[in-house]
This record gives structure tokens, sequence and C-alpha cells, in this order.
């Protein structure tokens, strides 16, 4: 009984099972931890990842995402950038969740299944919009990869 009211509680009044499986990827695992712990306590298979090289390679044995929440800016390649362009590639119906401190990305890219969240964030916030999210991919018609995203940002130099 825990574990249906648990499951309830991902998207109050959607039914979902098994749990929805997001994927939280940011290098500074003190940032990604506390994260991590409120989606796990809302209910959501967690997967974690301090890279986006890890992130791909978590994918490879897991392929299926309800959700995305990724930093852009990390140390190696790919950036979150990169990896949310492979994700909706190969799930275009994962709802996508950017956060920077540092890059905004250019607003005219983004689409139903995408937001951005600055850093610092508040873990029930990214909660909300990641439910929010979700819901939006579920009403919403598929959106092609090739018009989905143009990459680089506003105030990146990758322009």
């Amino acid at each position: 009984m825990a574990s249906a009211q648990r499951r309830s509680s991902v998207l109050p009044g959607i039914a979902t099972q098994p749990p929805p499986v997001i994927l939280i990827v940011d290098d500074e695992e003190h940032v990604r931890d506390p994260v991590v712990a409120v989606f796990e306590e809302a209910g959501f298979e967690v997967l974690e990842a301090g890279s986006g090289m890890a992130a791909i390679m978590l994918l490879r044995q897991r392929p299926h995402l309800d959700a995305l929440f990724t930093d852009i800016v990390m140390p190696s390649a790919p950036d979150g950038f990169r990896l949310a362009e492979i994700i909706h590639a190969t799930s275009p119906a994962c709802a996508i969740l950017l956060t920077s401190d540092a890059v905004c990305p250019v607003l005219q890219t983004m689409n139903t299944r995408m937001r951005f969240v600055p850093k610092p964030y508040d873990g029930d916030h990214v909660l909300a919009l990641v439910r929010a999210l979700m819901r939006s991919v579920a009403a919403a018609p598929p959106v092609p990869p090739a018009s989905w995203w143009r990459y680089g940002s506003a105030t990146s130099p990758r322009q």
C-alpha cells in the first residue's frame, strides 16, 4: 500500500506504473545529491551521473527515460546541451529540464518538452517543474528531433 501511495504522489491525477524514471546529471555531487533525494522521496526511479559521458553509458543500459534534469556546463563532453539533443533523438517523449549558473539557453530553442531553471534552485521547485513538463509531454504531439533544438545559448560562446 505504501508503494501505491508513493506512486500516486509522483504525478497526482495521472496513474503511473511503474514509477517514472528520471536521469539527474551534474558533475558536482554536493549539488546533485539533494535533488536526487527529493525525486526519490517523491517516488521517482532516479538514475544519476556525474558527467555527460557517464549519462550516455547509463542510457546504453537503461534507454527509457521519462525525464532528464541536467547541468549545462560540465568539465567533459558532452555538455548538457548535447546530452539533451542525444536524449531527445532517442526518446522524443522525454521531459528535459536544464540548469546552470553560468549559461542561459536561448528561450526560442525550447519547446513544451523542455525548460530551464537557473542555479541555485530549490529541489521542490525542480520537482514541480519536472512534473509539469511530464504532463506537457504526455499531452503534446511528438516533436521531430531536427526541428527541436538549435545548439547554443544566449551567453555561451558556442552561438
